[in-house]
């Protein structure tokens, strides 16, 4: 599962490496639009230990996450490990999975976060049963709406302990904040 590459083929759209303190200070003002939304947006308040560990996300995914993407080996009953970088894409409205052929997540198509430690039901088993203890607690699933309208997951591994939490929480307000409007709630049963 997962998106293509942008619309022209190239993965365009992610940011210099050398941009990254403008960058960083773009994720404070949109962490503290989350921490303070205005009366329009709809959006909750978030407590401060909350949007500490939000603007810390928003940092790290515009330099780049480590993390490993897991997928079944078509029809094989075994799963791929394949290390890549989560990254912000320079107009924040896409999460980018950087390998040979990127994938593109526009943030609004994620319906839904989930952390396999929360609830282990929302991973295939057959997934789920290759990874080990701890993968199986830093394994993450984003389900959104692909280009042509279907549903579709990606299943990936925080490098990272205590990693998963952080980007479940940062990923919902990632995507709360690009529909404005979308409760953060809703991106998680």
């Amino acid at each position: 599962d997962g998106a293509g590459t942008d619309a022209d083929g190239t993965g365009a759209g992610m940011h210099a490496e050398g941009n990254d303190d403008v960058v960083a200070s773009e994720c404070e003002t949109q962490a503290s639009f989350v921490k303070n939304p205005s009366e329009a947006s709809g959006l909750p308040s978030v407590p401060d230990e909350e949007h500490l560990a939000v603007a810390a996300f928003m940092r790290q995914v515009f330099r780049g996450r480590p993390v490993t993407l897991v997928r079944r080996l078509g029809s094989d009953p075994f799963v791929e490990r394949l290390p890549a970088s989560m990254r912000l894409s320079r107009d924040r409205k896409k999460i980018c999975f950087l390998r040979e052929t990127p994938i593109n997540i526009p943030l609004s198509s994620i319906t839904k976060v989930y952390r396999n430690a929360d609830d282990a039901s929302k991973f295939p088993a057959d997934i789920a049963s290759h990874l080990s203890d701890v993968e199986r607690e830093r394994l993450l699933r984003f389900s959104y709406t692909d280009s042509q309208g279907e549903s579709a997951s990606v299943y990936f591994v925080e490098v990272r302990p205590q990693s998963a939490d952080m980007c479940m929480r940062g990923m919902k307000a990632l995507c709360a904040w690009s529909v404005r409007g979308k409760s953060s709630a809703s991106l998680s049963d």
